[in-house]
This record gives C-alpha cells, sequence and structure tokens, in this order.
C-alpha cells in the first residue's frame, strides 16, 4: 500500500479483529504461473499486467481507444476485459514516467495495471523453455509435498531463468485445482496433459460381431 494512512487504516481495521498482525515483505518482480500435471512441470508462463504496445505515433490515449475499437469488434466470448485510462491506469503511467499524451516508442510496451489480476486481466507469455532447472524443482517438490497429482504454482521472482534462491523468490500460492484451457497457450498443452494420464492413445477397444 503507497498511501500511509492507508496503510494505518489497515493496520487499525486488522488489530480489531486480532492482536497478532503479520506483515509481510513485499518481493520485487513478475508474478510466474507455473503448471505441474502428473508430478512433473506441463508449462510456465509470465502474467504481465494490461498494457498497450507504442507505434511511435499514437499516444497512449489514442493507443487504448484503438485496441478498445478493435476488442469490440471481436465476438462477446473472446474480447478482453475493457481497457480504460482510469485512477489506476493513470497511476500506473506517472510510475512510470508517463502521461495519457506520451507517445510511446514502436515496440514499447506500456502497463496500465501494476500487476496482473482476475479483475483486471492481463498478457500472459510462454516461458517453459526458459525455466531454471532449480525453478522446476521446487515447484514439483511443493506439488508432492501436498500430495496433489496437478497443480498451479505462482512464484514472484525477477528473473524465472536464475534459481529462485538466487532472486530471493517466494512460492506465493499453491492452487490444487488450477484452471486449464482457459487461454490459448494452456489449451495448447492440454494433450499432453491428456497423454500423461491415459494408458496407450486413449481409444476405448470394442469387438462387434457380424452374422448369425
Amino acid at each position: 500500500i503507497d498511501d500511509e494512512q492507508k496503510l494505518l487504516r489497515a493496520f487499525k481495521a486488522a488489530a480489531a479483529l486480532s492482536k497478532l498482525v503479520l506483515v509481510e515483505r513485499e518481493v520485487p518482480g513478475l508474478c510466474y504461473r507455473l503448471m505441474v500435471a502428473n508430478g512433473r512441470l506441463l508449462y510456465a508462463l509470465r502474467r504481465k499486467p494490461r498494457e498497450v504496445v507504442g507505434d511511435g505515433r499514437h499516444s497512449i490515449a489514442e493507443l487504448v481507444r484503438l485496441r478498445q475499437a478493435a476488442a469490440e469488434k471481436a465476438p462477446p466470448w473472446s474480447r478482453d476485459k475493457p481497457l480504460a485510462l482510469d485512477a489506476d491506469a493513470l497511476a500506473t503511467l506517472a510510475g512510470q514516467g508517463l502521461q495519457a499524451h506520451s507517445v510511446p516508442a514502436a515496440g514499447q510496451g506500456v502497463a496500465l495495471r501494476r500487476f496482473e489480476s482476475t479483475a483486471w486481466g492481463g498478457v500472459h507469455e510462454d516461458v517453459s523453455a526458459s525455466v531454471h532447472p532449480a525453478n522446476i524443482e521446487i515447484v514439483e517438490r511443493a506439488t508432492r509435498l501436498l500430495g496433489f497429482a496437478n497443480a498451479g504454482i505462482d512464484i514472484i521472482t525477477t528473473d524465472i531463468a536464475r534459481p529462485w534462491h538466487e532472486t530471493g523468490a517466494i512460492v506465493n500460492e499453491v492452487n490444487y485445482a488450477p484452471l486449464l484451457g482457459g487461454g490459448e497457450i494452456s489449451r495448447r498443452h492440454i494433450p499432453e496433459f491428456l497423454r500423461r494420464f491415459l494408458a496407450g492413445d486413449g481409444r476405448i477397444p470394442i469387438d462387434a460381431v457380424v452374422g448369425d
């Protein structure tokens, strides 16, 4: 919480429920979702906040309008969450030294939120090939520790390609029933997910007897 008064109010509200208040250290980096299927890593995603990408010509406000207009032409079931330059977006821009009228360079990503969330949406990137073996090992261990076959494990780190113990990364969540197939990257891994659980090719043998 950036605002000191908000922080004090949060502490007072917590103290009304309990005299013990747990304060966790803030961890730098992005959230990565590592999906474990049948005890082994299936894929890994980098979860970035909502953003627009500059073209060197349009302002951030114009890029948001163009992005929203394109989204409205898509079928309702495939549309992204609406983009808006609300107070949270403007505060996030200010943290990057930008304003709504700023013109980002071509290819420059401009975040409209500080982090990705279910409420705000975000951008997912497949980083399966970049995960350091130590990070794979720690999520597979966490899955076994809890007795799960499948798990969606969230790691916060500055670099998923470096070992967790070098970057000060943490395991933030272990989800016992993670969503599979909700996004394009996830759907691409469904065949491998099924192969890990089905014997043979998954077909059911049938005997047919014809005649007298």
